[in-house]
Order: C-alpha cells, then sequence, then structure tokens
C-alpha cells in the first residue's frame, strides 16, 4: 500500500516560527556581506589581442589630360603613407578612375606605381571603377593593413584585498598582453603565422646539439678576444 505524500504548507493566518525567520535573516545577510572578489570572474576582463584588417584610401589628384605626378602631390601621398603605411604586412592597391583613353589610364598607374616601389611598397593595380565628372583624374589609393587593439590596461575592476577564492588579480596578463601587441611589426603573424618561415632543419640543428654533447664545441682563445678601438 502506498503512502500519500505530506504537502507542506502554512495555514492561513499562521506565520513561521521565529527561528526560521531569523535562520533566513541570517542567510541573506551574510551573502550580502560577501566581498566583491567572491563574484569577480576574469572572463570580466579578458587580456586579449583583438587583430582585425583595416583599410586606408588617399586619392592622388593628376592635371587634365596628364600623367605626370606633381610635387605637391608626392608631399600629400608621403604624408599619408608615413600616417598609415608604417610596419610590415602593409598591401597598397591602386585604383585608378576609367577613362576612354586608355594609354592615359596605364601611364597614371605606372607612374604612381613606380614612385611607391622607390619607397618599398608591394604594389598591386585594381580594377578601373567609374567615378563621377569630378574624379575622373584621381586615382585611388589604397592601404590595407592588420592592425591590433591592446586590452584595455590597467584593469581595476576586482578589488585588491579580501580575495576568499584566492583568484588573479584583474591586472594578470595585461602587461604581456599589451607588450606584445605594441612590439610586434606585423600583427598578421598572430592571424596566420609568418609565411616566410618553413620547418626548421632538424639535421643540421642536431648537429650542434651532438657537438656540445660530445664536447667538441671550439672555444675562443684569450688572445682572439675583441676589444674596443677607443683611445
Amino acid at each position: 500500500m502506498m503512502r500519500r505524500k505530506k504537502k507542506l504548507f502554512i495555514r492561513p493566518g499562521r506565520w513561521p516560527s521565529g527561528a526560521l525567520v531569523v535562520a533566513i535573516g541570517l542567510v541573506t545577510l551574510l551573502a550580502s556581506c560577501a566581498p566583491r572578489t567572491t563574484h569577480w570572474s576574469p572572463v570580466e576582463a579578458p587580456k586579449k589581442l583583438q587583430v582585425k584588417w583595416a583599410e586606408f584610401h588617399h586619392a592622388v589628384k593628376f592635371d587634365k589630360a596628364s600623367a605626370k605626378l606633381a610635387v605637391s602631390e608626392k608631399r600629400t601621398l608621403s604624408r599619408f603613407l608615413t600616417r598609415v603605411g608604417r610596419g610590415g604586412g602593409v598591401k597598397i592597391t591602386i585604383t585608378a578612375a576609367a577613362l576612354d583613353n586608355s594609354k592615359l589610364l596605364q601611364n597614371r598607374e605606372m607612374a604612381l606605381a613606380k614612385y611607391l616601389r622607390r619607397r618599398g611598397f608591394d604594389v598591386a593595380l585594381g580594377q578601373p571603377k567609374k567615378a563621377a565628372h569630378s574624379q575622373r583624374n584621381n586615382v585611388r589609393v589604397t592601404v590595407g593593413r592588420h592592425i591590433v587593439k591592446t586590452p584595455s590596461c590597467p584593469d581595476w575592476s576586482k578589488p585588491a584585498t579580501g580575495d576568499s577564492s584566492n583568484q588573479v588579480t584583474s591586472n594578470f596578463g595585461c602587461a604581456t598582453a599589451t607588450n606584445l601587441g605594441l612590439m610586434i611589426a606585423d600583427p598578421s603573424v598572430l592571424v596566420h603565422g609568418a609565411d616566410d618561415v618553413g620547418p626548421a632543419d632538424g639535421e643540421a640543428l642536431s648537429v650542434g646539439i651532438e657537438n656540445y654533447r660530445t664536447d667538441k664545441v671550439k672555444t675562443e682563445s684569450a688572445g682572439s678576444t675583441l676589444t674596443g678601438g677607443g683611445n
């Protein structure tokens, strides 16, 4: 024979005992008195670098029916490249306005590409595009590159004291991530690694290790030590 489950209920007009009310009050009080560090999590302040692709545009103006790059245009283009073209992984694309005179269009592209390549940039030619009449003598230079955003440091979102959970500080990893983002020349390697680095030659590396273990490493004599040439 199955027993009926007892239902817990409070009769109308009756209140819980004083001991129960006190217990509930103490639990609520203790929960409210817990330090803020107990509720803090490193997820609130991730120390990660954010890398994204960005493009910057500059219009180079040519005189009508001319393919000569003016000195003033070289000057403004140089300032533009100094501002956004530094570092590794920079890709430059030239996009000229579509013209009926294909020879003039080609000469403008080549004049601009020659100037940029002299400055050490790799240049690609884009497909000519239709432009408004006022912009038909312009050639657009697009600088594309990866840029890195460092985490917000210093981070004091977690109080420095009263941590009973013994978690890391909110500044943990801040300096490491920030310094890496500031010192790296080409942020694109953070996305896909370096393109020009292949696998190491294991056989050649093992020779150096073997020479070290068998005491075949050559050391310089005292007489061969180089000294400064100051007077």
